[in-house]
């Protein structure tokens, strides 16, 4: 079995593990995160069972979306500065494969309703090499420009 690839070393020199914030409460992000510029604001879905919290850190390209007060998904948006399991915006196809490995699924982005700037999606579903799903999306040149992970 390879190793999980969870961790990452901000640059302020803590050891994020973004998946451990999937499935905690809110004051979990609020401690470890802060408050900084931080907005909230609600996304409506198609059902209220679609409806969720939007907890952004415009400062950091980092949204937290929150149902019943949990985390379900974490968003890490273009200008993420960061990596990301190793994964940073702006790399190729062939340096997302050649660091995550061969995705479990490529997409169009429109199949999971992702319009542009977003054309492409590698999805790694596979418990073997994350706790959750990863989702890489990409722009028509193959660019990565945004990361999802979620349960």
């Amino acid at each position: 079995m390879t190793p999980k690839n969870d961790e990452i070393m901000g640059s302020s020199g803590i050891i994020f593990n973004w998946g451990e914030y999937l499935g905690k409460r809110v004051n979990y992000v609020l401690k470890y995160m802060g408050y900084g510029t931080m907005t909230v604001y609600p996304q409506r879905g198609q059902s209220p069972a679609d409806d969720y919290v939007v907890f952004d850190y415009a400062d950091r390209d980092i949204l937290f979306f929150v149902r019943n007060g949990l985390v379900v998904e974490i968003r890490f948006l273009v200008n993420y500065a960061e990596k990301v399991f190793n994964l940073g915006m702006g790399m190729t196809r062939e340096q997302v494969e050649a660091s995550a490995g061969k995705p479990d699924r490529t997409l169009k982005a429109s199949d999971i309703g992702f319009g542009k700037p977003f054309a492409h999606v590698f999805v790694y579903s596979d418990m073997e090499r994350f706790d959750f799903t990863l989702e890489v999306l990409f722009d028509e040149q193959w660019l990565a420009n945004q990361i999802n992970i979620y349960p």
